[in-house]
């Protein structure tokens, strides 16, 4: 249907398909839903891609053969409305095959709307296998509106497996406002070794001072306990300096210094 009025004009394309299947054979229940929309008015354009397959409900698939074991879900969506432009992409995946347990989510988004551009990527990660428990988490960003570009990324892990336990996150930090550049935090602990680390990096020009960076580290292993600070660089008040400091705190072998 195509149609103008009103200095609209829009076009609707809508088709729907159903197939519902019910078998019992080979472990496979299944059953299928598919719908795509397309249409164009009041500025905005949008086209949805949908999949649904249920096997004893809730929009789900089993199969079981090869010892494995899996369970899908995915929608895709693409929206053009108000100076936003979006995409979204989800897809969750649970398997069992080889000892080995995962399930993965992803989720991947584009928006451009009022000078901001963004997108995000999620994924996340669960296995079990030879001994070895993962979850990872990530996400990344990158962003620009209001005079500030910024660029976001983290990534957590969480993982057990010979003798080893470490858990890591990771958050850096780009951006053209508020004098803030990167920032670093890691948490692990494995082979007696627990580690904090935070690093901070500063760039700014305001109130005639320009340049921070500063590093924070805190380990314990071998009897060894440390701790760093450090800052480099200032101007301000017709004062041009750089000042590099270090604090280190270690205890072992009777020596504390």
């Amino acid at each position: 249907m195509v149609s103008e009025g009103d200095g609209v004009r829009g076009r609707w394309s809508q088709r729907a398909s159903q197939r519902a299947m019910v078998s019992e054979g080979d472990g496979v229940r299944g059953r299928w839903s598919q719908r795509a929309m397309e249409s164009e008015g009041d500025g905005v354009r949008g086209r949805w891609s949908q999949r649904a397959m249920e096997s004893e409900g809730d929009r789900a698939m089993e199969s079981e053969g090869d010892g494995v074991r899996g369970r899908w879900s995915q929608r895709a969506m693409e929206s053009e409305g108000d100076g936003v432009r979006g995409r979204w992409c989800q897809r969750a995946m649970e398997s069992e095959g080889d000892g080995v347990r995962g399930r993965w989510s992803q989720r991947a988004m584009e928006s451009e709307g009022d000078g901001v551009r963004g997108r995000w990527s999620q994924r996340a990660m669960v296995s079990e296998g030879d001994g070895v428990r993962g979850r990872w988490s990530q996400r990344a960003m990158v962003s620009e509106g209001d005079g500030v570009r910024g660029r976001w990324s983290q990534r957590a892990m969480e993982s057990e497996g010979d003798g080893v336990r470490g858990r890591w996150s990771q958050r850096v930090m780009e951006s053209e406002g508020d004098g803030v550049r990167s920032q670093r935090v890691v948490e692990s602990e494995g082979d007696g070794v627990r580690g904090r680390r935070c690093q901070k990096v500063m760039e700014s020009e305001g109130d005639g001072v320009r340049g921070w960076s500063q590093r924070v580290v805190e380990s314990e292993g071998d009897g060894v306990r440390g701790r760093w600070s450090q800052r480099v660089e200032s101007e301000g008040d017709g004062v041009r300096g750089r000042r590099c400091q270090k604090v280190m705190e270690s205890e072992g072998d009777g020596v504390r210094g």
